[in-house]
């Protein structure tokens, strides 16, 4: 059926160009039709005046918004922001690792381990799209989890999120991804979700960072923004309609 879509559509869209590649190398007809549509950033309202109590803004918040599914492990990410507390004790009064996402199969770990690490923030709960980008926006570092394995063509649909936060991005995932081939293979805060020690060692990083800049990181990516924003989107749909001798 694949091949059959493959090789009959005149066009097809495709949210990441490692998706394109991956695909095309079954169904190499893609090759030809296939055009990389990223998930968009947009304008959101950014909303502090209306912060939870369990979140200062003056703190060094590392923040990961989304479902814990059962292939997104996050107990090494836990047990490394522990260790990063214990190897710099100065930093337990002003870090949190917070997680906001609905119950999950790790729930029953989570809340045994925030019983006795309290910089460990537990929101079960769904929260309104708005309100946890505002939590993302005046979080210090936005921590994106994949699952562990060989590869993940596909874009997490809030890696634009993120972007569009502004803040240090903390990846946990596979190389071969298309988030890292976006983030570059020079970005300093990306290994694979069970690298404990590397880990650590890009939270105590990001922390002396956060110190030094008083509070402020940035992620500093327009090329990121362009890519995930209209301008690249209009020339995507361009050449699909010069294909077709129009234009938008």
């Amino acid at each position: 059926m694949i091949r059959d879509i493959s090789e009959k559509a005149a066009f097809s869209a495709f949210p990441s160009l490692l998706l394109k590649d991956w695909m095309a190398s079954y169904y190499p007809k893609f090759t030809d039709t296939g055009y990389i549509i990223p998930h968009q950033v947009f304008e959101i309202e950014v909303d502090n005046a209306n912060l939870p109590e369990y979140f200062n803004s003056k703190y060094f918040n590392l923040m990961h918004a989304g479902s814990l599914l059962k292939p997104r492990n996050p107990k090494v990410l836990v047990e490394s922001f522990e260790a990063f507390l214990n190897r710099n004790p100065e930093a337990e009064k002003d870090s949190r690792l917070i997680l906001v996402g609905g119950r999950s199969v790790f729930s029953n770990w989570l809340n045994k381990k925030k019983s006795v690490l309290d910089q460990l923030i537990l929101v079960e709960e769904k929260l309104p799209f708005n309100y946890v980008h505002s939590l993302q926006s005046y979080s210090s570092v936005n921590i994106i989890l994949e699952a562990k394995s060989e590869i993940s063509p596909f874009l997490p649909g809030k890696f634009p999120h993120c972007v569009q936060a502004d803040k240090p991005i903390l990846y946990l995932g596979p190389v071969l991804s298309e988030s890292n081939r976006l983030l570059g293979e020079n970005y300093p805060y990306s290994t694979s979700i069970d690298d404990k020690e590397g880990i650590t060692n890009m939270i105590e990083e990001l922390y002396y960072r956060w110190k030094k800049a008083s509070g402020v990181l940035s992620l500093n990516r327009p090329d990121l923004k362009k890519y995930l924003g209209p301008e690249y989107l209009k020339d995507e749909i361009n050449k699909i309609f010069n294909s077709l001798g129009q234009k938008l």
